[in-house]
């Protein structure tokens, strides 16, 4: 299992190189190795630390763009693996109501397409909030435009409670939106099953 997460970009050609020249397209023979699964063996379960892959992504370098991010997931779930995690995170100083929208129409499109692929696929959202870690840019920017409502690590730390405003939402309006992206999902359970277990959110 990978219960923490591959960066997508490293299942590319270009194996993670960050040039405007790197081939971004799937590496089918690594893809296989690492997610490969045929009933019996192989990788059961994959968290996929998709962060934000649509807007929002000028956060994360270490993302792929869109379309090339929808065409690695398809090679990932053409490989059998029964169950995905696919982690992202909202409440970055932009997002609004309308840039949460166009990331629920866009995950949802792409599930659409996965379950075409595999109609047995257990595709689940873990839905993180963006939060202060010590030494990280976001948590000198969020502290710097004095969007983090909430010092202590206890509530920020473990990513599921939202502490931080947006320029446009509140930490309970991102609250809502976290609950209501988790929604997201084609699953026989209402909890995340990250790490083999399950846990996180609880979708009534």
């Amino acid at each position: 299992m990978w219960p923490n997460g591959l960066e997508l970009r490293k299942a590319t050609v270009g194996h993670g190189r960050n040039y405007d020249n790197t081939d971004l397209s799937p590496d089918e023979e690594i893809i296989q190795a690492l997610f490969g699964w045929d009933g019996k063996v192989g990788c059961p379960l994959a968290y996929i630390p998709a962060e934000r892959p649509v807007f929002g992504r000028e956060s994360y370098s270490k993302l792929l763009p869109w379309q090339e991010h929808c065409t690695l997931m398809k090679s990932v779930v053409r490989t059998g693996i029964p169950v995905i995690a696919y982690g992202i995170i909202i409440g970055l100083p932009d997002d609004d109501d309308d840039s949460l929208l166009r990331l629920e129409e866009a995950i949802s499109g792409l599930v659409d397409e996965l379950i075409e692929i595999n109609p047995e696929l257990e595709f689940q959202i873990a839905v993180y909030s963006i939060a202060p870690l010590p030494g990280t840019p976001q948590s000198h920017n969020l502290r710097k435009l004095g969007l983090l409502q909430f010092e202590d690590s206890c509530v920020w730390g473990g990513l599921w409670t939202p502490t931080c405003n947006t320029h446009h939402l509140t930490y309970e309006q991102v609250s809502d939106w976290q609950i209501r992206l988790s929604k997201i999902r084609r699953s026989k359970t209402e909890f995340t099953n990250y790490s083999g277990e399950y846990s996180g959110l609880i979708n009534n």
